[in-house]
C-alpha cells in the first residue's frame, strides 16, 4: 500500500498526520488482509457498496473508504465492519485489534449508554465511563434504571 505501518503509527501518536485513531485501526485490518479477501468483501457488501462502484476499488482500503463515505462506517458505527470480518470468517482481527483499545464514554445517559452498549459488543477492550449526573425519574424510560433507583448516581 505504499505505507509503512509503524511510521504511520509513530505519526499518528505524535499528532503529525490526519489519520485518527480509528483510521489507524482500519490501516492495521487492511494490511493484515489478503485480495481474496477483496473479492470476498466487494460480494458481502453489495448492498451497500453498488457495483458502479466495484471496478474502482483496488484494496480493501478503498472498500472502507467507500463504507466510510456512504456513512456506513465511523468510529460510533462499526457494525458493518463487525459483520464483514464475521461473514469472512477473520474474527481474529477483530480480537486482536479491537480488544487492544480502550474508550471513554462521557455521559451515560440516552446516547452514551447505547454508544457504550454497542462498543462493549464490539469487543473494545477496556471501557472508561464517566456521568457525574444522578438518577432522575424523568429520564428514566432511556435508562438502564427501575424507578426505586431515582437519585442514586449514574
Amino acid at each position: 500500500m505504499g505505507f509503512n505501518q509503524i511510521q504511520v503509527k509513530n505519526r499518528v501518536e505524535s499528532g503529525c498526520s490526519n489519520f485518527s485513531p480509528f483510521r489507524l485501526h482500519l490501516f492495521e485490518i487492511a494490511e493484515e488482509m489478503e485480495t481474496p479477501d477483496l473479492k470476498t468483501s466487494l460480494f458481502t457488501l453489495s448492498s451497500v457498496i453498488p457495483r458502479s462502484k466495484h471496478d474502482k476499488i483496488k484494496s480493501i482500503c478503498d472498500v472502507f473508504i467507500q463504507l466510510e463515505r456512504s456513512g456506513d462506517l465511523s468510529p460510533l458505527n462499526v457494525d458493518v465492519l463487525y459483520k464483514l470480518l464475521k461473514m469472512m470468517d477473520r474474527g481474529d482481527l477483530i480480537t486482536k485489534k479491537i480488544r487492544d483499545y480502550t474508550v471513554a464514554v462521557v455521559g451515560v445517559g440516552g446516547v452514551g449508554s447505547v454508544a457504550a452498549e454497542m462498543l462493549t459488543r464490539c469487543g473494545i477492550g477496556k471501557l472508561l465511563l464517566f456521568d457525574y449526573d444522578k438518577v432522575e425519574l424523568a429520564n428514566m424510560n432511556r435508562l438502564f434504571y427501575q424507578p426505586n433507583q431515582a437519585g442514586r448516581e449514574k
